[in-house]
């Protein structure tokens, strides 16, 4: 969730550290920030940016010149491939200009947000999920809070990750979603961008409503939750026991453990 105010408030933490001096004719600044100060308020903004895409702008002056920087909000919902740009690290020519600015610091934000995001893609891809695919299940992930290795184990599970998959019962897509309930959420079950966001969000549901339990959620995502409220668990199906299993095991190769 974007925390608007935490991101102003990271923003004028950098704004407020102050900038290292450059020596006329040198490159290297002679004083600068608590290097921890700049860590502290970059990693403010990367918390409160969450899910959000966007830039910040910053710019310094001296003697000698002035200098600006723009830098990107990067973030895990666009799979970790947040850009960063160093506009604005080096002041204009001149003596005395001021080089490190808020612009600049931002610039970094970018890469440090998509690190998370990216890193989980390519772990899934190293384990066989379709790179398209890897990136979806991050971005649905991120989105809802639910964990990605999750989502990729149940598109497994469900359909081996084909998304024109139709099964006997009627289910449809690499998320094996009803027509009834791809109709509720809205989606077509057959575009895995969106079967895989509406996948996320039932799953976040049933973790809602079962306090996070991961077996009870992929029970109720397979049998229905008004089956795991009745009996209180896992439903004494065997088709739903094998199948919460099985996902556990994918999950486990994943790297996402149970």
């Amino acid at each position: 969730m974007v925390d608007m105010a935490g991101i102003e408030a990271g923003i004028a933490a950098l704004g407020g550290i102050g900038v290292p001096t450059v020596p006329s004719g040198g490159s290297a600044p002679a004083s600068g920030p608590d290097f921890q100060q700049v860590l502290a308020a970059i990693q403010s903004v990367n918390e409160a940016a969450a899910d959000f895409e966007g830039s910040v702008t910053g710019a310094s002056s001296g003697p000698g010149g002035s200098s600006s920087g723009t830098g990107s909000l990067g973030s895990s919902v666009l799979y970790g491939t947040g850009q960063s740009q160093s506009g604005g690290a080096t002041a204009a020519a001149g003596a005395g200009g001021t080089g490190y600015t808020a612009g600049s610091v931002a610039a970094t934000v970018g890469g440090s947000a998509g690190s998370a995001g990216s890193s989980t893609a390519s772990q899934l891809e190293a384990h066989g999920v379709p790179a398209s695919m890897a990136q979806l299940f991050v971005a649905a992930g991120d989105r809802y809070g639910v964990s990605p290795v999750m989502l990729a184990a149940v598109g497994y599970v469900e359909s081996g990750y084909d998304p024109l998959a139709q099964s006997s019962a009627g289910a449809e897509g690499v998320m094996q979603l009803m027509p009834s309930t791809a109709q509720e959420y809205g989606v077509n079950p057959f575009d895995p961008s969106q079967a895989i966001m509406a996948a996320a969000q039932i799953l976040k549901s049933n973790l809602s409503g079962v306090g996070g339990s991961v077996p009870l959620a992929l029970a109720g995502y397979n049998a229905g939750m008004g089956a795991v409220e009745k009996y209180g668990g896992i439903p004494p199906y065997t088709q739903t026991e094998n199948y919460v299993q099985l996902v556990q095991d994918e999950m486990a190769k994943l790297g996402g453990g149970s």
